[in-house]
């Protein structure tokens, strides 16, 4: 008979050649007379949400929480199984409060797994259950499949799961439902305007908006402004043009409420009230006889406005010595407004004067000033365009008399065209990115016989991760890998050598191979065991810093042992999910564009073995715990804003668990690795 076999091997953390960031799973069993549906939430071996949806027998609705965290056990006759052990359950969601009944959390046990992690079975039993001596009797057959959010994500969906004010609910609505209005981590609208023959449209990478949509109507979109207010959209954009009003709204602005007034007179009255309501002026504009002026809370800013029939050039260097900054401007009923505000975020501005022409080639000059277009307006002299400092967008622009809306389209969902009307900086055109080269150095000791294929796995891995990275922020890579026979100090001294490095750039060396601390100590850090001669890691972050780059990094998966060898870890294996690749533009930047200074980290502590894992084969313990946890602190769903400091912490805390079952050189178990330098933002 043919046993069906199911493949684990699509989430397989430990094959991997990227841990990612974050995936959704589904997982579906039934106890007595009750279906169960889990929504598994995986971020790393430690972090695995789970919340579980069910109608008890009365027919009350209940969601329950708890965390799993996931291991490889082996029975006497050799049989594999993976298992997530879950812990700490409580309900989330009751709808009948008289129902006082709590949730015992459940169990995920994967059964039989072949050498290639493919399992036969799997099933379901809670912690109660799993204390009785015949357990198995309790065990209750599941399935499961992986949820892909862009398709299956719904508010619906979403809402089976957790209330509407929950952090995790909007957080997955704006990052992932609202991913089908348009994409994230792509580009956004950012201004627009309309010189009553053409559209202006100005669209970024890297700003805050997580979702956009648009709509040109005759008149004001009263009741479609309402819906996408409902689903936290708030007007980010508005212009008058060819007899049409364009709206842009926008998820993850951060503006908490939102007002307009649209009238034909300039509403000072309403703007004074509103500001005594802590709103501020986010978005005007003047069209068919009328403003429409938006206000919004969730911005601590302090403004000021200026009306008058010449654009009010001596007013705003006036407000530009008290830090007020140029955040709006409009032309109507013969006057330019000009809105400034306290508190804005820019560290810097210019702009040019109403000129009649499109002044192109200035701001392609700005741009290369680290400048970026942050407001643009048609008036009676013509077109003004202000451009600020501090933003480190990608710019582009279109110019077009009909709505570009194809065009939008395309820059939405990250596609690149080439059209005769556009007058626009090209692509992933942020100054920042455009000045910075990645240099990423790798030293592979992949002829090693016990460690070579583990140290090759952890050079593709870093490697792929570079680039992956280097087409997210638009920026230059090069890369050299040293692997094989070029694995000595000469080869590594004449590539540090022979880098050509500018102030703006980053380097990243990576060493996975065989180390040692030489006795008696001379450094905290190892010495990478080459071919000949031996080469201190420290010695390589001097020479590097040397160089003057913003950024230098130097990372070590070796041992920092009295000399030794690398070794193996006798763990059959790791987690059996693995996540989905998903970057914010904007933390990448802050890591890789933003971040200032030096850092030198090495896996191990003194006296300390370094592992891989499995058995030497696969990748480097650390290697793999540094590629997750850079991959999880600039995802979309990270909490944090992308933090080096994270990064390394993270690592050594997933190598240590990772490694915690095998005594080291120094009586302890696991690796601990550290480093030092300091990184600013």
């Amino acid at each position: 008979m043919k046993i069906k076999v199911f493949i684990l091997s699509f989430f397989l953390w430990g094959c991997s050649a990227v841990a990612n960031a974050q995936s959704f799973y589904e997982i579906k069993w039934t106890d007595d007379a009750i279906n169960y549906t889990a929504l598994i939430i995986y971020y790393d071996l430690n972090e695995i949400t789970v919340r579980v949806k069910y109608k008890t027998g009365s027919g009350n609705y209940k969601v329950a929480e708890y965390k799993c965290k996931g291991e490889y056990e082996k029975t006497a006759d050799g049989k594999r199984h993976f298992v997530y052990n879950g812990t700490d359950a409580k309900v989330v969601y009751n709808s009948n409060k008289e129902d006082k009944s709590g949730y015992v959390a459940d169990n995920f046990i994967f059964q039989n797994l072949n050498d290639k992690n493919e399992f036969q079975d799997l099933y379901a039993i809670d912690d109660a259950h799993l204390t009785k001596t015949d357990y198995k009797s309790y065990y209750r057959k599941a399935t499961f499949k992986k949820v892909d959010p862009a398709k299956e994500f719904t508010l619906d969906y979403l809402r089976n799961y957790f209330e509407k004010d929950e952090v995790i609910y909007k957080t997955l609505v704006k990052h992932y439902l609202e991913s089908k209005t348009s994409n994230t981590g792509s580009y956004r609208i950012s201004a627009l305007n309309n010189n009553n023959t053409e559209w202006n449209v100005i669209m970024s990478k890297g700003t805050v908006y997580q979702g956009q949509s648009w709509k040109t109507d005759r008149t004001i979109p009263e009741a479609w402004i309402k819906e996408k207010w409902a689903l936290d959209y708030e007007i980010t954009s508005v212009a008058y043009g060819n007899n049409d009003w364009a709206i842009v709204v926008s998820a993850g602005s951060g503006y908490t409420t939102q007002s307009y007034m649209h009238d034909a007179a300039w509403p000072a009255t309403w703007v004074n009230e509103m500001w005594g309501k802590d709103y501020d002026i986010t978005s005007v504009a003047y069209g068919d006889g009328k403003w429409m002026t938006v206000m919004s809370k969730g911005t601590t800013l302090t403004q000021s406005y200026k009306r008058t029939a010449e654009y009010p050039q001596d007013w705003i260097k006036e407000m530009w010595d008290k830090e007020y900054y140029v955040t709006s401007v409009a032309y109507g009923n013969g006057e330019w407004l000009v809105v400034m505000s306290k508190g804005a975020g820019y560290k810097g501005q210019t702009y040019m004067p109403p000129t009649t022409t499109y002044p192109e080639e200035w701001i392609k000059k700005k741009w290369a000033e680290d400048y970026d277009i942050t407001a643009v307006a048609w008036g009676a002299q013509g077109w003004t365009v202000t451009m600020s400092k501090g933003l480190s967008y990608s710019q582009t622009y279109q110019t077009s008399v009909t709505y570009p809306s194809s065009w939008i389209q395309n820059k939405w969902d990250g596609v690149t065209t080439t059209t005769t009307t556009t007058a626009a900086n090209p692509d992933n055109n942020n100054s920042n990115a455009k000045k910075t080269t990645i240099y990423l150095i790798t030293v592979a000791d992949t002829y090693d016989p016990s460690i070579g294929n583990s140290c090759r796995n952890d050079m593709t891995n870093i490697s792929n991760m570079m680039y992956k990275i280097k087409n997210e922020l638009g920026v230059d890579l090069k890369v050299v890998n040293l692997a094989g026979g070029d694995v000595t100090k000469y080869q590594v001294q004449s590539k540090i050598s022979g880098l050509s490095v500018s102030s703006n750039d980053v380097l990243l060396f990576y060493y996975s191979g065989h180390g040692y601390n030489k006795t008696p100590k001379v450094s905290d850090f190892p010495c990478m065991a080459l071919d000949g001669e031996d080469y201190l890691l420290e010695d390589v972050y001097t020479s590097l810093k040397a160089k003057s780059p913003r950024l230098t990094l130097v990372i070590g998966d070796l041992c920092n042992s009295l000399p030794r060898t690398r070794d193996g870890t006798g763990r059959s294996g790791e987690i059996a999910f693995k996540s989905s690749m998903n970057f914010e533009y904007n933390k990448l930047a802050r890591l890789f564009l933003q971040a200032k200074g030096s850092m030198i980290s090495t896996s191990s502590d003194y006296n300390e073995f370094s592992f891989s894992l499995p058995d030497g084969n696969g990748e480097g313990a650390f290697t793999k715990s540094f590629i997750a946890s850079l991959v999880k602190e600039a995802s979309v769903i990270s909490g944090s804003p992308g933090d080096w400091s994270n990064i390394f912490t993270s690592s050594y805390s997933a190598t240590l668990y990772n490694t915690s079952h095998i005594e080291n050189q120094n009586r302890k178990y696991g690796q601990h690795g550290f480093n030092k330098g300091y990184i600013s933002y």
